[in-house]
């Protein structure tokens, strides 16, 4: 095979583009602290440390996912266990009341308005607020004031909704309560919940409408309060105010009933203030006792949820190492090796640049002269 000083020459800058392309790689390499430079270098790396972005990218946005939630947990937690301090104070209010050697005069004298102070402590505490959001109003965070009692407006607002959904309230009744689907809201014995004035509202529904267990359900089956802690896996960080203050209790012929701890206080309060009876005040004891047990099942669920946000959070800390150490293999380049390469591959470069006049300058006619 012929060699003539063309391909010699062509060859020769082949190489030294190829050299100052190596040059220019390694170059990168050690200012940029990247391995891979262009899709070429790598591609099943690129790929591999692409997805370890994408991991971290969604192990981050769950971390402060989790972060939120912890907000939300510890607002909701320490509200249930004030109610459980006031349920409690409750409690040693109806001991004293029942007591044979209290004169009924000082059952309304004294107590009741211990008693009443306690009803608006309840009330403000099933109104807590957490970042100006309320803690159990559901998806109701910020508009309206979720625990209220019922006022004239309120009623006439529901009878004309009753009416514009074809059912009229009879003159003098009471109007019915519509649920989500439009129909009236019914209670466990199937007869329809009503409204009338002074009755506590939750979100606009007297807290009576949930002592059926089917509302009380589609109420926290529809409005529980939920963050992403993981790929499908929410968790509900807070509970509505009916779903932690209606509880199971027996009345004076010990057949169960539904109540929730407002009306509880309230009845309890409104007897004091007749007076009545230590007999009556007596039957409150129960009634408290079953209270707080329900309550304190709350704080107890809510610590379970907390642990299991734990969990998650120590999940995702080693995930997340996990996920950073395998990119940074992909992709970060060892800076020993960089140098080290760097000064070869210039070192290559620089050879060839010397050896270029001696491959060129050369020719046929050089000989001839």
């Amino acid at each position: 095979m012929r060699i003539t000083n063309g391909m010699m020459s062509m060859t020769y800058m082949s190489d030294l583009q190829n050299n100052l392309q190596r040059l220019y790689t390694a170059q990168m390499q050690q200012s940029s602290g990247k391995r891979i430079q262009r899709l070429s270098d790598d591609p099943v790396g690129l790929i591999q440390g692409l997805n370890a972005r994408q991991q971290i990218s969604r192990i981050e946005q769950f971390q402060r996912n989790i972060t939120d939630a912890r907000r939300w947990q510890d607002a909701s937690e320490n509200s249930m266990r004030e109610m459980s301090a006031l349920i409690q104070d409750a409690y040693e209010l109806t001991v004293q009341a029942g007591s044979d050697t209290v004169p009924d005069e000082v059952r309304a004298s004294s107590i009741a308005p211990k008693a009443r102070a306690l009803l608006e402590q309840l009330i403000n505490t099933a109104n807590a607020t957490s970042s100006d959001e309320y803690t159990f109003g559901a998806f109701n965070l910020k508009n309206q004031v979720p625990v209220t009692r019922a006022t004239a407006d309120d009623v006439l607002a529901a009878s004309n909704a009753a009416a514009a959904a074809g059912f009229p309230t009879a003159p003098g009744a009471d109007p019915v309560v519509l649920g989500p689907n439009g129909t009236p809201l019914t209670n466990e014995d199937g007869t329809s919940v009503v409204m009338k004035e002074g009755d506590i509202l939750y979100n606009g529904v007297p807290m009576s409408a949930y002592y059926n267990r089917d509302n009380l359900e589609t109420l926290v089956e529809n409005n529980t309060l939920e963050f992403q802690i993981g790929f499908n896996l929410p968790i509900a960080v807070t509970m509505t105010a009916p779903e932690a203050m209606v509880f199971s209790t027996t009345d004076k012929d010990g057949e169960l009933v539904m109540q929730d701890m407002i009306k509880t206080l309230e009845n309890f309060c409104e007897a004091l203030e007749r007076p009545c009876s230590a007999e009556e005040a007596q039957d409150f004891i129960r009634q408290f006792q079953d209270a707080q047990t329900h309550v304190d099942s709350c704080v107890s669920e809510m610590g379970g949820r907390w642990n299991r946000v734990d969990m998650m959070e120590d999940r995702y800390s080693k995930d997340e190492l996990m996920y950073t150490t395998v990119k940074s293999t992909l992709e970060d380049v060892d800076i020993a090796e960089a140098i080290m390469n760097f000064s070869m591959t210039s070192a290559v470069y620089n050879a060839s640049l010397q050896l270029g006049p001696r491959v060129i300058q050369p020719t046929l006619m050089d000989y001839l002269r």
